[in-house]
């Protein structure tokens, strides 16, 4: 009773893409996301892509746990550095 199930999606019969067809929020509920390829916001300012790579401005955490190290850009030279743990003593190697 009340639902607007038909109006919710616009289908674009050219190029096959679903559009939400009100200016509401999606609220899945509690839901799992499931499948999908790669997620971008609209402005492009992050992104998930479908190979796990994160791509944002800012990072902001209580914990980060890394496996292999750090990539980090010098700021004279624009080179890029990698910075480890090896056997408690922090290394650093030039790249990625």
């Amino acid at each position: 009773e009340g639902t607007i199930a038909g109006n919710i999606w616009q289908v674009d019969e050219t190029t096959g893409s679903i559009k939400l067809g009100v200016s509401s929020a999606l609220d899945l509920q509690g839901q799992e996301l499931r499948n999908v390829r790669s997620i971008m916001n609209l402005g492009g300012k992050w992104s998930v892509s479908e190979n796990g790579l994160l791509v944002v401005e800012e990072i902001q955490a209580k914990r980060v746990r890394v496996e292999s190290g750090v990539t980090i850009k010098d700021r004279k030279t624009g080179a890029y550095f990698c910075l480890a743990i090896e056997d408690g003593s922090i290394k650093t190697e030039e790249g990625e």
